[in-house]
């Protein structure tokens, strides 16, 4: 990644900070995105010491705002070479109990944040790469999108939209020959701030009697859950040259828990700050 820069969007916590750190490490200069201005300065702030760490105040929802985005890039960076849209929202509730604004709000941020991010850096990223070189963009799902949960209907329905919203693209972009890849990942339950929000719910719900048994019910075949790391070594791989001929996967990280009956405790990936 030595020489390329990265935006990746909700870089400031969880999945997102983790990748930034992870291409920081291999070379690359990264920009992170966020809505939380104090928290997104705090993690540059971290980040900066393994590599050239830039936060942008960014509302992925805001076609004006990944404009904006793009453009501070182009003129402080000069290019893009990689997005990774790893900004998410998740919302444990069950359908009967849903409104509008639930469906709007989970898809504001999951489905159409990609699609306003792709659609805005797209032409930078066709500026930015030359002969020989690649683009790529590597988007956060969950395996919500593969295997149902109770409770979470909204947020699987946001999650596989993204993953048919990759394959559909990395087809179309290979076609029209902009040597760009769109790739996917599908990290289960990840160890992030998000995710603990959940874990504080169940328990006060008293669907285990402690964080032991919350953990042991939850983890994976793998016997864990997933740590923000895990999932950032696979988009840091498909980012890379080393996935050159990786187009159109939707990747799961899951340590086995969508084989067979898996776990029934749910999902939420904690991709990061919205």
């Amino acid at each position: 990644m030595q020489g390329r820069v990265c935006l990746v969007t909700g870089g400031s916590a969880g999945i997102g900070m983790a990748t930034a750190a992870r291409l920081l490490a291999a070379g690359a200069t990264v920009v992170i995105t966020g809505r939380n201005v104090e928290r997104g300065r705090k993690a540059e702030a971290q980040l900066a010491g393994n590599g050239l760490a830039l936060f942008v105040p960014h509302d992925v929802t805001s076609p004006k705002s990944w404009r904006e985005v793009v453009g501070t890039v182009e003129e402080r960076l000069g290019g893009i070479h990689c997005l990774v849209n790893s900004a998410g929202a998740f919302a444990q509730k069950r359908f009967v109990d849903t409104s509008l604004e639930d469906w709007d709000r989970l898809f504001a941020v999951n489905a159409r944040g990609v699609y306003l991010g792709i659609q805005a850096v797209l032409p930078a990223m066709r500026r930015t790469i030359g002969d020989g070189q690649t683009g790529s963009i590597v988007n956060v799902s969950s395996d919500a999108a593969i295997q149902a949960f109770s409770g979470q209907a909204i947020y699987n329905a946001t999650k596989a939209a993204v993953d048919v919203l990759t394959r559909g693209l990395a087809r179309e972009f290979g076609e029209l020959g902009y040597n760009i890849r769109v790739n996917g990942v599908n990290p289960y339950l990840t160890q992030t701030e998000m995710v603990e929000g959940l874990f504080d719910e169940w328990l006060q719900a008293g669907r285990y009697m402690n964080r032991d048994e919350l953990i042991a019910g939850v983890a994976a075949p793998v016997g864990r859950i997933a740590q923000p790391a895990d999932v950032a070594e696979v988009i840091a791989f498909l980012a890379s040259d080393a996935a050159a001929f990786v187009n159109g996967v939707n990747l799961l990280v899951d340590g086995a828990a969508s084989i067979g009956a898996g776990s029934t405790a749910g999902s939420g990936s904690g991709g990061g700050d919205e």
